[in-house]
């Protein structure tokens, strides 16, 4: 099942937030940024919450123009003096997880217009803010809820 919401129009969607599931992958293709979630994410209280027939989930954040000029990365570095969110490139995005040691978590996100802001944690605190118009949850289902479902009616 896809849920698509568009952040080009008047009144702004109220996103679902999978909060604390692990992202396993972040791909990019010509059309998205593609984040893949860990297999069988039900037993989050959030995705309990949201959807509780889940077994998996595929986020597509669509690319505007200017999407990867635009994209910006940000991670807290704390040093002796001062800490704070500092500037990375966002090739560094992808590389997130290939550290299987260090789970990227899904925190949460804010939505404005043609844009949204994730905060991601891994080691460290990791906010991203990327220009989109629109966001497509791809949620896949599990079988035995469909067909319990399917049983009863």
């Amino acid at each position: 099942m896809v849920e698509r919401y568009n952040l080009n129009q008047i009144t702004l969607p109220t996103i679902p937030v999978p909060h604390d599931c692990v992202v396993t992958n972040i791909l990019e293709d010509d059309e998205y940024l593609i984040f893949l979630f860990e297999e069988d994410i039900s037993y989050h209280d959030s995705i309990q919450a949201i959807h509780p027939s889940a077994k998996g989930l595929t986020i597509r954040f669509h690319k505007t123009d200017g999407f990867r000029e635009d994209m910006e990365l940000y991670q807290y570095t704390s040093f002796k003096h001062q800490s704070g969110y500092m500037s990375k490139k966002p090739k560094r995005l992808f590389e997130l997880t290939a550290h299987r040691k260090r789970p990227v978590e899904y925190l949460e996100h804010f939505v404005a217009w043609n844009t949204m802001i994730i905060h991601l944690f891994s080691k460290n605190s990791i906010m991203l803010r990327l220009f989109t118009d629109y966001v497509e949850f791809e949620w896949i289902e599990q079988e035995s809820y469909i067909e319990n479902l399917e049983n009863d009616a």
